[in-house]
C-alpha cells in the first residue's frame, strides 16, 4: 500500500456543526465494544493503542500485551475500502483470525469483531441508502396529468397527423366506427 492511497483530503467542517448535538455522534463508522467503548470514527486514519504519554485516539487500555501504537484503521482511497493495519507485535483478532503486523493490511467490513488486548469491539458502517429516483418535474398548472393527457399530446407531436378523436361510448377511434358502418356492421353497444 502507498502513503498516497491513505492520505486523506482536506477536509473543511460543515456549517452549523459547532455545538449541535447531533454531530457528536455522526462518522464515517463506528467501534462499538465491550468496557463502554463507543467511538465515532471521524477522520480517514484513526491510531489504536495501549494508554500512555503518546496520544492515540481510540485507548484500548494499559494491558502490557498492548503497544502504545496496537492498530491503526484507515480509509485506502485507491481500494475504496476501510481496513485495519496492526503494528503491535501481539496482533489483533479479526472474525477469529490473529492478524500481525506481517500480514499487511486487511480488509475491514460492517461488523467485523475484532480483539485486542481486554477488548472485543465491532466496526460498524452506516447502512446502506437506495439511491432515490429523480424528482419529476410537476405539470404547470392547467396542464393535464395521467396518461389519458399524454395520447393526445404524443399524437399531436408527430407533424403531419392529426389526431384521431375517440369514441364517447366505446373507447375506438370514430374512423374505425365509421369504417364498420360503411361495412354494413353494427358496433356492440355495451
Amino acid at each position: 500500500m502507498t502513503a498516497a492511497a491513505t492520505k486523506p483530503p482536506a477536509a473543511a467542517p460543515a456549517a452549523g456543526a459547532a455545538g449541535d448535538p447531533r454531530f457528536a455522534k455522526c462518522g464515517f463508522a463506528k467501534l462499538l465494544g465491550d468496557n463502554g467503548l463507543e467511538y465515532y470514527i471521524k477522520k480517514y486514519e484513526v491510531v489504536m493503542g495501549r494508554a500512555s504519554k503518546t496520544p492515540v485516539d481510540v485507548v484500548l487500555g494499559d494491558s502490557p500485551v498492548l503497544s502504545r501504537h496496537h492498530a491503526r484503521i484507515l480509509y485506502n482511497f485507491v481500494a475504496k475500502q476501510w481496513e485495519l493495519l496492526v503494528e503491535g507485535k501481539n496482533g489483533v483478532t479479526l472474525n477469529g483470525t490473529l492478524v500481525t503486523p506481517a500480514s499487511g493490511p486487511c480488509v475491514l467490513q460492517s461488523q467485523d469483531l475484532l480483539q485486542a488486548g481486554d477488548h472485543n469491539f465491532y466496526f460498524l458502517l452506516p447502512k446502506q441508502t437506495r439511491k432515490r429516483a429523480p424528482n419529476k418535474p410537476k405539470p404547470a398548472p392547467g396542464e393535464a396529468q395521467g396518461p389519458a393527457a399524454a395520447a393526445p399530446a404524443a399524437a399531436a407531436a408527430i407533424p403531419g397527423q392529426q389526431p384521431q378523436q375517440q369514441s364517447p361510448t366505446l373507447g375506438q377511434p370514430a374512423v374505425k366506427q365509421e369504417q364498420q358502418q360503411q361495412l354494413g356492421q353494427r358496433s356492440p353497444v355495451l
